[in-house]
C-alpha cells in the first residue's frame, strides 16, 4: 500500500467488535498514518446508527494541498 499512497489515514472506535484497537498502532507504526480514535462508534455502520463522519471531513479539508 505504501507504494501506492503517501498518505494515509485511519479512524477507530473505541468499541469496534470488528478491528481491534491495536491496529491503530500498527497502521501508525508501518503506514505512517495519522489516525483517529472514536467513542462509541462501533464498526461505523449504519447499524451502529453512524450515518456521519466529521472526523473524515476534516481530515481532508485539512491537507495541504487540499484533496478535491
Amino acid at each position: 500500500m505504501k507504494q501506492h499512497t503517501k498518505k494515509f489515514f485511519a479512524v477507530f472506535s473505541d468499541d469496534d467488535e470488528v478491528v481491534p484497537q491495536e491496529n491503530k498502532k500498527l497502521f501508525e507504526e508501518r503506514l505512517g498514518a495519522k489516525t483517529a480514535m472514536e467513542h462509541a462508534k462501533g464498526h461505523f455502520s449504519g447499524g451502529d446508527g453512524v450515518k456521519e463522519l466529521p472526523v473524515i471531513l476534516e481530515a481532508i479539508l485539512s491537507q495541504e494541498p487540499p484533496i478535491f
